[in-house]
């Protein structure tokens, strides 16, 4: 195998996937390959111990995917990465056992990162992650372990999904306030986002509801995004049954309602009290919206649910109640 990647790398070869299942210990790669003037695309996965001890030089690279790998140390994901001086997207999915508890992404020309970090046997050390890149747009983020996340150099990200259990920096929370396409989920991790941030140029939000009274959270959000143009509520992967929530009516009605949100889709609605509340308040006061989507709970008794969504006033006189036991976010193309 080793052979085999020495020849593709001698042959200038553009795009390299290299990946490993079996049981044996993870192996080295050729120092040849970190030295390749024409790989631009490089998925390393599974049992390849990346082990840089020497100065990294891939100067055509713009995709880099890791995913499950074993790094020797630290310092080898930082060579690895300094000597990146053209990536634009980066993919990590991070092993439980992959010697880094500190992750470092240092790369100026970064634009578009990618991490995933959910699973994890190593509840006694404290992992961090630092991500330093300028130029960074979209950033994709679903990590459940890591304590601490810092974002330096104040990226104006345009897309951003957040799906995190550590608390949120000011740093961090500032970094989000230029993005257009937001993806979060809404949890007490996350709940100071939605208060302290001005969205400013959000236009299409996605929130998954997670261990929480999430209404007022919402319309925290609400308030702080005067041009929301979509808005969707997924509660089909996380479900909040057992926490109650409560509606209280705003004092005023914010911005993005009255003069910029065309659609609304709630995918895993129940039909209680509290929800419908919520629904007719986003119906009352939508004068633009032109879609509604409603994809309801198996549980529930949907004829009665449907009837009581179709009799609810809309001032938006003219747009569409659709209902659908599979509902997905059609608006919301896709980012990354």
């Amino acid at each position: 195998m080793l052979t085999w990647i020495s020849s593709a790398v001698d042959r200038r070869v553009r795009n390299l996937g290299f990946g490993i299942k079996w049981s044996a210990d993870p192996i080295s790669l050729p120092k040849s390959l970190y030295m390749s003037e024409t790989l631009v695309g490089l998925c390393l996965s599974d049992k390849v111990y990346v082990d840089v001890s020497f100065p990294v030089c891939l100067p055509s690279l713009t995709h880099l995917t890791l995913v499950s790998v074993v790094y020797k140390d630290h310092d080898s994901l930082a060579r690895l990465l300094s000597g990146c001086p053209n990536l634009k997207r980066m993919y990590v999915a991070r092993h439980h056992q992959d010697n880094v508890t500190n992750f470092s992404v240092k790369v100026p020309s970064l634009e578009t990162f990618m991490y995933n970090h959910v699973s994890s046997f190593n509840e006694d050390v404290e992992e961090s992650l630092v991500i330093d890149s300028a130029s960074l747009k979209k950033l994709s983020i679903s990590d459940f372990w890591t304590e601490s996340c810092s974002i330096e150099n104040k990226p104006r990200l345009d897309n951003a999904l957040i799906y995190i259990r550590f608390y949120p920096d000011e740093e961090f929370m500032r970094s989000l306030s230029s993005v257009m396409y937001l993806e979060l989920n809404m949890s007490p991790a996350t709940v100071a986002c939605c208060e302290a941030i001005r969205f400013s140029q959000l236009i299409e939000c996605k929130i998954r509801p997670l261990k929480l009274d999430w209404f007022e959270p919402l319309l925290l959000l609400l308030q702080n995004s005067p041009k929301l143009k979509v808005l969707v509520i997924d509660q089909v992967c996380f479900r909040n049954e057992d926490f109650p929530l409560s509606w209280n009516q705003p004092s005023s009605v914010p911005e993005c309602l009255s003069t910029n949100l065309e659609v609304f889709e709630w995918a895993g609605y129940g039909g209680t009290t509290e929800q419908k509340d919520m629904v007719s308040y986003i119906f009352t006061n939508s004068k633009c919206l032109k879609r509604v989507g409603i994809s309801l709970k198996s549980t529930c008794n949907r004829k009665k649910i449907m009837k009581e969504l179709e009799s609810m006033p809309r001032i938006s006189t003219s747009s569409q109640l659709l209902f659908s036991t599979q509902l997905k976010f059609t608006a919301y193309r896709k980012r990354y």
